[in-house]
């Protein structure tokens, strides 16, 4: 066969691939001219921010106003400088003044004792509560999201409007933040979503708040990557013991440990400058064996941080530099219909022994 008659032939072959999907957008609905404008149902299917949260996405949404979720190739160098930069502009971080760390007793995983009589954090005065209830910060936003879950990870979840309300209000509070503005150009730079920040808030609403299966073929949507992440949850497993899932902030074990509703019982290790830990505790009467979280960072931070490595570096250590500390953040995820959704975070770092206070 010539090359003419080659090139001709595929020429035709594209032709009709090209009209093949130009008609079923014309049938099904395409986003083309209208990325994230008002809900128009004049229209078979819509690309407003809250079309995949409905379910009712024109085919072409994802790659037409997201942008692909899948970027360039990122160095070492740009992840160490990405996430000293964020570090450096967490106006909200909270400072190692107002609050104590109480390492007490180091502990394992395969442990069962408690060894640790007091709480492992401990505010310097009432500073630290107020600071938290500071509606010039982004905490008072996040708080108000850390109860619109049920423990007990195989419970149906489900977005009721009013939490939706609150997740947008979230948002509006850390997409403001120098953090989350280095982030953003970090991730159009290096080519995972468009130039728009409502490309850029579909992102964060895929990966942390949509909801998913625990298993592949479960029908109940049952989790979230804020849920696993942020919050935790509890299995309760065929031997009737039960342990704690997820659970990497610590505004929430504060609060919960506050509370009376957390039973800290030692460090596994810490370092600090970051402040990170990694410790045992009971909640919610399982038994978390190793729960790993950065101390006194924004809500903002965390987010941004593990946002980036579960694009850059999917379900693989995503090594960065704070301070000229080393750390390793492991994410996994999985695809859930159209999305790829965090499903689990775990920073690693090499810690100490000590047990001295901080």
């Amino acid at each position: 066969m010539s090359v003419m008659k080659l090139c001709a032939i595929l020429f035709v072959v594209v032709g009709i691939v090209a009209g093949a999907q130009a008609l079923f957008l014309l049938r099904h609905g395409t986003c083309a001219n209208r990325c994230f404008t008002p809900n128009d149902y004049t229209f078979s299917c819509q690309c407003d921010a809250d079309c995949e949260t409905i379910g009712n996405c024109c085919g072409d949404f994802w790659t037409r106003c997201r942008g692909s979720e899948y970027g360039l190739v990122v160095t070492p160098k740009e992840l160490i400088t990405f996430a000293q930069s964020i570090w450096d502009n967490d106006v909200n971080r909270v400072d190692g003044s107002l609050y104590t760390l109480n390492y007490q007793g180091m502990t394992t995983g395969k442990e069962t004792g408690d060894g640790a009589a007091g709480k492992l954090i401990t505010p310097a005065d009432n500073q630290l509560d107020v600071l938290l209830a500071d509606h010039n910060t982004t905490y008072p936003t996040f708080i108000h999201l850390l109860d619109n879950y049920a423990a007990n990870v195989q419970h149906a979840e489900h977005r009721p409007s009013h939490e939706i309300q609150e997740e947008n209000k979230f948002w509006d509070a850390i997409s403001k933040t120098k953090v989350m503005q280095l982030t953003f150009r970090f991730l159009v730079d290096n080519g995972f979503m468009k130039s728009d920040m409502k490309a850029f808030r579909t992102i964060i609403n895929e990966m942390w708040f949509e909801l998913y299966p625990v298993q592949n073929h479960a029908s109940a949507l049952s989790d979230s990557g804020f849920e696993h992440i942020m919050v935790g949850e509890t299995l309760t497993h065929k031997t009737s013991n039960t342990t704690v899932r997820g659970f990497h902030n610590w505004v929430q074990f504060y609060q919960e440990e506050k509370a009376g509703k957390l039973d800290y019982d030692g460090f596994i290790k810490y370092a600090q400058n970051p402040d990170i830990v990694d410790v045992r505790f009971n909640w919610k009467n399982g038994i978390a064996k190793s729960s790993s979280f950065f101390v006194g960072t924004s809500p903002e931070f965390d987010m941004a941080l593990y946002t980036v490595c579960a694009l850059v570096h999917p379900n693989k250590n995503c090594p960065v530099t704070i301070n000229g500390k080393h750390f390793g953040i492991l994410t996994t995820t999985a695809r859930h219909q159209q999305i790829q959704q965090l499903t689990s975070v775990k920073p690693n770092f090499k810690g100490t022994n000590s047990t001295a206070s901080t």
